[in-house]
């Protein structure tokens, strides 16, 4: 069901088998990258769609196991398919995040803090600056996610599915975002960020509604205190992070040979794939 659904939004079923690897740590989820990129410590996976690969880290290489794994699923199968449909495109970042979001329906209260943050603060990050990659700051990371997904529900709500899966399929066969864009909404891409900016504003439209200047400075308040705890909670688990690996480097007996031993393993493994 859930692939048929995929399918069905994007407008393209792909005939290949998808390969799905699972990590049990996160040292083997980076080495397990094909291109040896160092994914961030936060990433619960990655979809290679030239490969037909997904690599999923495993509950027990997350602290706490915390991650919605048929979630993380659905966002990774998404880039597969639309891998496999654009792949002889340069697929967009803020795209193909976005699709995989709406169709993982990923929206946490983080991201509607983050969007009202920016609307606040004037701070929307441009498309064009969310074209190629994501920021690797977190909290800018987590605005990019947000904006893509709102991009791509603004597209949706605003002109319909049945368009938006034409524009994929005019996009994989000219390779040009904006005429493809241009052709679904009759808009410029310039107008038409500027209408998906309205868009988002208007999904937080309890803003312009506050007329206290007491209770929207207490609201405002109230977003910053949330992202300064949520800093503050990440930067004490990293220090606890830390210092139990120091603590397991001290009481470490001298097993190298042991070690060796797991990577030839390992090494076996991996060439067994």
């Amino acid at each position: 069901m859930l692939r048929i659904k995929i399918v069905a939004d994007v407008g393209y079923s792909p005939t290949e088998k998808t390969t799905i690897a699972l990590a049990p740590t996160l040292e083997e989820f980076q080495q397990m990258q094909p291109h040896h990129e160092r994914m961030p410590v936060w990433a619960a996976a990655v979809a290679y769609p030239e490969r037909n690969l997904i690599i999923i880290r495993s509950p027990k290489a997350v602290r706490g196991g915390r991650f919605d794994y048929r979630r993380i699923f659905i966002h990774e199968f998404t880039h597969i398919v639309l891998g496999r449909a654009l792949q002889h495109q340069n697929v967009p970042t803020f795209l193909a995040e976005g699709i995989a979001m709406y169709e993982s329906s990923e929206w946490q209260f983080s991201r509607t803090a983050a969007i009202t943050k920016a609307v606040l603060t004037g701070r929307i990050i441009p498309l064009q600056e969310l074209w190629d990659r994501f920021p690797e700051d977190r909290d800018d990371a987590e605005l990019a996610y947000a904006e893509s997904f709102m991009f791509v529900s603004f597209l949706i709500n605003q002109y319909g599915r049945e368009p938006f899966n034409q524009f994929i399929k005019n996009y994989a066969e000219s390779g040009n975002l904006r005429h493809s864009l241009q052709k679904m909404t009759g808009r410029h891409l310039v107008t038409l960020e500027g209408e998906w900016i309205d868009y988002m504003k208007m999904r937080v439209s309890w803003i312009p509604l506050i007329t206290s200047a007491t209770t929207f400075w207490f609201m405002v308040t109230v977003i910053f205190i949330c992202g300064y705890y949520r800093k503050r909670r990440r930067s004490k688990t990293i220090l606890v992070q830390w210092e139990e690996e120091e603590k397991n480097e001290l009481e470490k007996p001298d097993d190298r040979g042991i070690h060796d031993n797991n990577i030839a393993d390992h090494a076996n493994r991996r060439t067994g794939e």
